[in-house]
């Protein structure tokens, strides 16, 4: 899949009080360190005539940076990187409609069928390595599955825990340990489930 880039423009604005020569100031940005849409450069000063350059000042700016919108000639557009996931998740979402949902909510019953549907397709092992049995992507494709579980009016409240709960095991188990338990949580055999308050026990999950 082609991955694209989102241009960003940043506009710093610097007041000074102008030579006394006449010469131009010149502000440049020399460094700049961006978190989303905020940034801080820092810029340098310089007085300039013909003849030559010289550093006047030297600061620091917050700013905040526009991003292009995809139809801008001078950007180009940010690919969705899962966008095929999404996709097929949305088609799997379209097999349990809402009447689906409102059934089990009366009866207040665990979704088996959506969250063995999930796991047979491999949604819910995502972040499991290739190695035990899982599809080894990062945390953005578990939640970019989940954002669709959420807007198709699916639950995902359900099989949330089967994703990420064993990473806790990933990290601190030993090899031994990861080897016999990660491929069951892969295929689902063994279930993972969040932990629940004394006051609002979590409800049993049926085996496969």
């Amino acid at each position: 899949m082609p991955k694209g880039r989102i241009g960003v423009t940043v506009e710093i604005k610097v007041n000074f009080l102008s030579p006394a020569d006449g010469s131009e100031l010149v502000a440049r940005a020399k460094t700049l360190k961006m978190s989303g849409s905020i940034g801080v450069a820092t810029v340098e000063v310089f007085s300039k005539n013909e003849a030559s350059e010289t550093l006047c000042a030297f600061c620091t700016a917050t700013m905040r940076a526009s991003i292009c919108q995809p139809s801008s000639d001078d950007c180009t557009e940010q690919q969705d990187e899962y966008a095929d996931i999404r996709d097929a998740v949305a088609k799997l979402c379209a097999q349990f409609p809402g009447e689906y949902w409102r059934q089990l909510d009366r009866e207040m019953v665990y979704p088996k069928a959506f969250v063995d549907a999930l796991t047979e397709a491999g949604y819910l092992s995502v972040l499991i390595p290739e190695e035990y049995g899982g599809a080894g992507l990062k945390l953005s494709a578990a939640a970019a599955i989940l954002e669709e579980i959420q807007r198709a009016g699916c639950n995902g409240g359900g099989c949330h825990a089967q994703m990420y709960t064993m990473g806790t095991l990933l990290r601190h188990g030993s090899e031994a340990q990861k080897a016999k338990w990660l491929p069951k949580i892969a295929s689902g055999e063994l279930r993972c489930r969040r932990s629940a308050s004394p006051s609002r026990p979590a409800a049993p999950i049926p085996p496969r």
